[in-house]
């Protein structure tokens, strides 16, 4: 994912684990377990993306079990606080409420 070309600007990895009947490769405490180790990746990208990514993916590592879906994403984006937001958090924190600090 670090060298895809164009590069992507940004994604999520997570441990999981899968469950279900496909336990070929599994190994042996996985087997006793009833789950199989798995990594998640989530990437937001334009949708003409996908298609050259997982050819890529499928190319350069070729993993067995490599489960995917897409899902539209209507918003993306990052809360950012401002210097306020954080004086406020603050104040809060130190045990004043929000009624004392604006009444005063």
């Amino acid at each position: 994912m670090l060298n895809v070309d164009p590069p992507i600007a940004g994604f999520t990895t997570w441990l999981g684990e899968g469950h279900g009947s496909s336990f070929g490769s599994a190994s042996p405490s996985e087997r006793v377990r009833g789950r199989v180790k798995r990594t998640i990746l989530v990437a937001v990208l334009p949708r003409e993306k996908i298609a050259a990514l997982l050819e890529d993916i499928a190319e350069k590592v070729p993993l067995p079990h490599l489960t995917y879906w897409v899902e539209p994403v209507t918003e993306f984006g990052q809360l950012k606080r401002t210097k306020g937001e954080r004086e406020l958090d603050l104040i809060l924190s130190q045990g004043e409420t929000l009624a004392e600090k604006t009444a005063s």
